[in-house]
């Protein structure tokens, strides 16, 4: 059911390779492995992080990953990539937030849900 959801989503634009919306919700693919409620608060600030977008696998396609893979490696495969930011923007270049320094260079939230069958192949 999840990944019918996913995929309902994606075939409105299926080009794209990144999914935007600060504040929003990941669009994930599968039910299992989902990222955290509440991911790690800011480390430079305390606030916490929400979601602000995602990498999709069709970006693997685009940046041609398989062509980088040793021989006999299927290369770099992914469901979603969701990344989280700091719900304070500490540190944004326009004026110094939640206790930053003006640098605008903060440390993000990376959650990767695992594609559970990386091979595509369905079993028996």
């Amino acid at each position: 059911k999840q990944f019918r959801r996913f995929l309902k989503r994606i075939k409105r634009s299926p080009e794209q390779v990144l999914r935007y919306q600060w504040a929003g919700e990941p669009l994930w693919q599968l039910t299992e492995g989902q990222g955290p409620e509440n991911p790690p608060k800011c480390p430079r600030c305390g606030a916490p992080r929400v979601f602000e977008m995602q990498l999709l696998p069709s970006l693997l396609f685009h940046l041609d990953v398989e062509s980088f893979a040793p021989p006999g490696d299927s290369g770099m495969d992914y469901a979603v990539v969701a990344v989280y930011t700091c719900s304070e923007s500490c540190g944004e270049e326009s004026g110094v937030k939640g206790g930053g320094t003006s640098e605008g260079i903060t440390e993000e939230f990376v959650f990767v849900q695992r594609d559970l069958n990386p091979t595509g192949v369905s079993g028996p």
